[in-house]
């Protein structure tokens, strides 16, 4: 277990739901439920698929006609994780709830993907929701949009509609009674006790960050400010460097204005952000514009590739924002490089704490008035591999100044 992890509490398999929410204006429905202490289950990047990649793929497959494609590498990884282990890591997670479980996030890329029909990818969704719905049977179910959730094949381009058409209604339904209104758009939001939760659709870039100021004018007095999306806010290094800039919340060059604008409005409030994407386990605490951005970049991808597994204990890559953004010395420079290198000096001298890691498994954040941590179970761990403190004093000797 990591130094900085804290005594385990007792998990148990009891939940209960005490939150009061509305897609828009936030109410509570009882004064009781003003409660501030309570857990949440976190998974990242699923990638859900069935042993045989003919079961949603079929028509992909047949139309590549023999030819080579990447996406055939990542039927083969999800055939393996879903042969096994990553339904183990679903069982273990369902087996550490705890008494004051609200709900359960997922971060999006809940399914691979690349199917050729709406029929089929509603089919898909549906499968990977009754999963998710069986492994936790009294728990609401909140899931953001990722790429993948709504890439389509070859015949079919995009999966948007398919996927709107589906998940818009079922997450009406996992919230109902809850969420005083419908959700009508991938971006939405909700008040858990004296918190706001937002949940960020990063696909469609600027078009919904109405929603999102709105729901934080209208939620000033929030304790804690949650943003989850499927891509980080805060650009990554450690993936494919075009990551860097596409593959955050308002990236594309395009939109630099609109990225600088939301930072700030984070930063005033503080905001702790949860997300996925990237397949790798990153923790980064960036103070600037006034304020703070803490993040927390989780995987449940449990295999790297079809050959290589991720491990139980994190593979630390780095441990410190030294070398945030470095560039091999014998990268060619060109117009992109230097646009990349733009971004990561914007946010360099701000990034205080930085943690890069190899990792995969299911998540458990717990909030309290003095603390919100995050607990991580290396795959199917059932006690806590390494503990993050986003708010808070980690009381560990190798955190102590």
């Amino acid at each position: 277990m990591s130094v900085t992890t804290i005594m385990n509490p007792i998990y148990k398999c009891v939940a209960s739901l005490l939150f009061a929410v509305s897609a828009v204006a936030v109410t509570f429905a009882e004064p009781a439920l003003a409660g501030g202490t309570y857990s949440v289950v976190v998974l990242g990047d699923l990638h859900y698929d069935d042993e045989t990649p003919t079961k949603f793929h079929g028509e992909y497959i047949r139309n590549l006609k023999g030819a080579k494609n990447k996406r055939l590498d990542e039927f083969k990884r999800n055939a393996k994780m879903w042969s096994g282990p990553s339904r183990r890591m679903l069982e273990a997670s369902g087996k550490c709830l705890r008494p004051d479980t609200a709900f359960v996030l997922q971060l999006g890329d809940l399914v691979q993907g690349d199917c050729d029909s709406d029929t089929i990818h509603t089919q898909y969704l549906a499968e990977a929701t009754s999963l998710l719905e069986s492994t936790y049977p009294k728990l609401p179910i909140v899931t953001v949009c990722g790429n993948h959730d709504i890439r389509g094949g070859t015949s079919l381009r995009g999966a948007t509609k398919a996927y709107n058409q589906f998940m818009l209604p079922y997450l009406t339904r996992q919230l109902s009674g809850i969420v005083t209104n419908a959700i009508t758009k991938t971006t939405f939001g909700f008040r858990r006790g004296p918190d706001l939760w937002i949940f960020a659709d990063f696909n469609v870039g600027g078009r919904d960050l109405g929603v999102i100021k709105k729901l934080l004018a209208n939620n000033e007095d929030a304790r804690y400010t949650f943003f989850c999306s499927h891509a980080p806010v805060i650009p990554s290094d450690i993936s494919a460097k075009n990551h860097a800039r596409r593959g955050i919340f308002l990236g594309d060059g395009g939109n630099t204005k609109l990225r600088r604008e939301m930072r700030a409005i984070f930063a005033k409030r503080n905001v702790i952000v949860l997300c996925g994407h990237l397949h790798d386990l990153e923790y980064n605490d960036w103070y600037g514009d006034g304020g703070r951005i803490t993040e927390m970049l989780l995987n449940s991808v449990i295999c790297r590739n079809s050959k290589l597994d991720n491990p139980v204990e994190p593979e630390v890559v780095f441990d410190s924002p030294a070398k945030y953004g470095d560039w091999p010395a014998d990268k060619e420079r060109d117009a992109a490089t230097a646009a990349i290198d733009e971004l990561f000096a914007e946010y360099r001298p701000g990034l205080k704490k930085r943690y890069v890691a190899r990792a995969a498994g299911h998540y458990a954040l717990r909030v309290s008035d003095s603390s919100v941590t995050i607990d991580y179970f290396g795959r199917d761990a059932t006690t806590p591999t390494k503990t993050f403190f986003l708010r808070g004093q980690d009381p560990s000797p190798a955190h102590a100044k």
